[in-house]
């Protein structure tokens, strides 16, 4: 490849003539992470995926609160902007591009938004930009039914709950 001008030596050769060489710099471009995703939710988690151009390295992900901003040394090493461990992390060699795919991520609240971040380092030590994906748990049954009896609290308390409504239904038949 070609060098720059701050890696390129000059010397006389023999008969005058003179001797350009260069160091190689090597692969200095880093790995692109696109169509990021957190797929096949459920109320405790979800399966994180990523897309890379690159086919060699290592892919990182963490699953932190909804909002945290991890730095690229945070995600790697598995935590939250504050330090504190991720609450999800894993990570894994990568043999070739495209979507790779991370084992499903389990032991979250539902009905919950997260974050999930990415991050890929090539074998030359190139860091991609992280890339984050939204995701939010399942809601879980009793979660819903916990719901509907707080919705029904609510409309009792202001006055449009059942007895509310029952009050203006007329009865004209009892049908045995």
């Amino acid at each position: 490849g070609g060098g720059s001008a701050e890696n390129v030596t000059a010397g006389a050769g023999g008969d005058g003539v003179i001797l350009l060489t260069w160091d190689d710099p090597g692969d200095t471009t880093a790995p692109v992470l696109t169509s990021q995703t957190v797929g096949t939710l459920t109320t405790g988690g979800g399966t994180p995926a990523v897309t890379t151009d690159e086919g060699n390295g290592t892919i990182y992900h963490v699953v932190v609160p909804n909002g945290d901003t991890p730095s690229g040394t945070q995600i790697k090493a598995g935590q939250q902007s504050s330090g504190a461990a991720a609450l999800a992390n894993q990570n894994q060699a990568v043999s070739g591009t495209g979507v790779q795919t991370f084992s499903a991520v389990t032991g979250l609240a539902s009905n919950t938004a997260y974050d999930c971040w990415f991050l890929h380092r090539d074998t030359a030590g190139n860091d991609s930009t992280a890339v984050k994906a939204d995701f939010t748990t399942l809601f879980a049954f009793n979660d819903a039914r916990q719901a509907i009896i707080d919705g029904i609290d609510s409309a009792q308390a202001e006055g449009t709950g059942w007895d509310a409504l029952r009050s203006t239904i007329p009865v004209t038949a009892v049908v045995r």
